[in-house]
């Protein structure tokens, strides 16, 4: 498994690409699959699961299918709230015209869109978590996690949606920096169908 995989190398530099984007927040790009860093161990894979009836309210759950958290959303006034398997608040999305996020102690309340920031030219965002800088960006069927800590791209995790499941698998170096939430709250952000900008 290549430990390097470059996140520019699917896009297309013509204008008259008509592949669609996914959900407008990200350019869509054809490949070969990506491979995610086995720096540190195997990978982790998750699953958001029984969408009611989108991911906005859904279970996400791990490799064994057991809950990990719950993903439910209000309708008055329109909140997203991530639960742990024991009910407890682990981040929230507030939808505005510009929706605010949430990982209390992880993400202080911000606007998505300052959270994931798009680049300039539409072709990635940017997530910061502490002090460290992500970038999420497309390589063929999934939307890439890269740490942006060397000059070598490091795939952390992987998002990729299939008819009614959306898949989102970690390296373990992505667990060992406790990226987990903050990759679930994007995850459900970047499928959520939703302007976040």
């Amino acid at each position: 498994m290549s430990t390097y995989s470059n996140p520019f190398a699917g896009w297309s530099n013509s204008r008259g690409n008509s592949a669609p984007s996914i959900y407008g927040a990200l350019p869509y790009v054809q490949g070969a699959p990506p491979t995610i860093s086995p720096a540190g161990g195997g990978t982790v894979h998750f699953a958001f699961t029984n969408f009611s009836p989108s991911i906005l309210n859904c279970s996400f759950v791990n490799h064994t299918s057991r809950t990990v958290y719950s993903v439910r959303t209000d309708t008055s006034p329109i909140f997203t709230v991530i639960k742990d398997n024991e009910g407890r608040s682990m981040a929230l999305i507030e939808w505005h015209s510009h929706p605010y996020v949430e990982l209390p102690g992880v993400v202080p309340k911000q606007e998505a869109r300052r959270w994931l920031a798009l680049s300039a030219d539409a072709k990635f965002r940017t997530m910061t978590v502490g002090a460290a800088r992500y970038v999420w960006a497309p390589n063929g069927e999934y939307i890439c996690l890269y740490s942006t800590a060397s000059s070598t791209p490091q795939i952390l995790a992987r998002i990729k949606k299939i008819q009614n499941v959306v898949t989102l698998e970690l390296s373990q170096t992505a667990i060992d920096s406790r990226l987990l939430g903050p990759c679930v709250l994007a995850a459900v952000l970047l499928q959520s169908g939703r302007n976040i900008d």
